[in-house]
């Protein structure tokens, strides 16, 4: 369960780690690597599909914490930090609130990481992070995606997709 609590924070550690370094891993999956996608800026993170590359941006306020600021779509071919390997709709009209959607959200993703990567999540090389609608967007928006990611625990970007490599 540690493992999971964890997961946020790993994942803004990672994104500083992965901001300063510029080491890259490469994977032989088959991901996203349409032009398409290629150094988008991405409004909403609910335009990410199965298979989408992509790093957190992040801005570091006054007293020198960092924070997510959104999404940069890319093509899965150049370095990365995430990959988006499941996505699921929550039905529901009346926004559930934020604990309840990251609930939903972790044990979603989970569940489906072995079916994308090929190997259990506890037994993986892998980290996951999750996104999941804010009040406003599911309100102004309606947006309602739930979307599971694969990042390197190692820290590492990662170069090309992650899916079905068994690690």
């Amino acid at each position: 369960m540690d493992k999971y609590k964890n997961v946020i924070v790993v994942v803004l550690v990672l994104i500083i780690v992965g901001l300063l370094g510029n080491a890259a891993i490469n994977y032989s999956g088959n991901g996203n690597d349409s032009a398409q996608v290629a150094d988008a800026s991405v409004p909403s993170a609910s335009s990410l599909n199965i298979g989408d590359c992509f790093n957190y941006n992040t801005m570091t306020n006054a007293e020198g914490v960092s924070a997510i600021s959104g999404i940069t779509a890319m093509a899965c071919s150049a370095p990365h930090d995430n990959e988006i390997f499941s996505v699921s709709i929550v039905d529901e009209e009346v926004f559930p609130g934020s604990d309840t959607l990251e609930r939903l959200a972790r044990s979603y993703c989970v569940e489906n990481f072995a079916a994308f990567i090929g190997v259990a999540y506890g037994d993986s090389i892998f980290g996951i992070s999750y996104l999941y609608p804010s009040e406003q967007s599911w309100t102004d928006e309606g947006e309602r995606a739930l979307q599971c990611s694969v990042f390197d625990l190692s820290g590492n970007k990662m170069m090309g997709s992650v899916r079905g490599v068994a690690r």
